[in-house]
């Protein structure tokens, strides 16, 4: 008999604008796009935060994906403008872009909606003969520019009668441009990158400091100098090992046999790293010791690697 569940907000929940969760709902995404973005939402918002450092594993771990698919998707939707995304420390810096209205479908032209210009060629014309055309790249449809009078929509449609060699611009206000009159600043301006969100991007990735590479019995004294819990203190790792409900013991007896091994005396102790949390963070998502294993209703047990670790751990423990 299956337990009966209660959800309560006191035990935490997302924040978010009834405007964006439209927009979301109304959005022709993918079954897969859509579970990676309410899995970012639950990351960023479900902690009170815009951008969260997060691995494809994280994600694929909570909503149920493998991680090359989270990895294309991520990909997908930052190209789609509707996630930024950026190098993070553990993973990406990974956030969800407030403006809506600058998503776009894949595969689906920059063109506004909203035009009053036409540009007009001659179907048959070749790709060199319209390459000083504005308009012909997504960047430029994003800078209209050679718009006149204000209009700033342009439609392309094909001259089924035009001669062969010519091809036109025909404005809303009676204005005509050919390809031999086009004003001459066309095309020389710079492309700019749309920044989604109004979020200031970096235009160059910052340096990351490089952390000298110690042993873990180093970090541990580091740790127990600073007063620091070595792993527990780990906001990345905590967060994965609340959003799979991995038992606490679990995660306890895990470290257990990392430490053992990496310690003097073990088979890894002349290992050096320069981040032993995020190291042993690996061990856990990958799970590298085979302890336990997921079983379909989403609970852990022991496997029988675990078991016989669990032994050892309680009676080293007692004795």
């Amino acid at each position: 008999m299956e337990q009966a569940t209660s959800p309560q907000l006191e035990d935490g929940y997302v924040r978010i604008a009834n405007e964006l969760y439209d927009a979301i709902l109304a959005f022709p995404f993918t079954g897969r796009e859509q579970k990676v973005v309410w899995t970012i939402l639950r990351k960023t918002y479900g902690y009170g935060k815009k951008l969260d450092d997060i691995s494809a594993s994280q994600i694929g771990a909570l909503c149920g994906l493998e991680r090359p698919h989270v990895t294309t998707t991520l990909n997908k939707l930052a190209s789609m403008n509707v996630i930024v995304k950026r190098a993070g420390q553990f993973g990406s810096l990974i956030g969800i872009n407030k403006n809506y209205r600058a998503w776009k479908e894949a595969g689906k032209s920059d063109v506004s909606p909203s035009t009053k210009s036409v540009q007009v060629y001659q179907i048959g014309t070749s790709g060199a003969e319209r390459a000083g055309l504005p308009g012909e790249s997504a960047q430029s449809l994003l800078e209209p520019s050679f718009a006149g009078n204000g209009s700033t929509d342009s439609v392309l449609v094909p001259k089924e009668n035009a001669p062969r060699t010519e091809s036109v611009q025909v404005d809303s206000t009676d204005s005509v441009h050919t390809k031999d009159n086009l004003p001459k600043d066309i095309g020389k301006q710079p492309p700019q990158p749309p920044v989604p969100g109004g979020e200031v991007l970096e235009t160059e990735k910052p340096k990351r400091e490089r952390k000298p590479r110690i042993a873990l019995k180093t970090f541990l004294d580091c740790c127990k100098a600073d007063g620091v819990k070595p792993i527990t203190s780990y906001a990345s790792l905590m967060e994965y090992v609340d959003g799979i409900q991995l038992p606490g013991d679990f995660l306890a007896l895990a470290w257990d046999v990392f430490c053992r091994a990496h310690l003097p005396g073990g088979a890894n102790a002349a290992r050096r790293q320069a981040d032993w949390r995020q190291h042993f963070a690996n061990y856990v998502e990958k799970g590298y010791y085979r302890l336990w294993v997921c079983k379909p209703d989403g609970s852990f047990e022991l496997t029988a690697t675990g078991q016989q670790a669990m032994q050892f751990h309680n009676r080293r423990r007692v004795a």
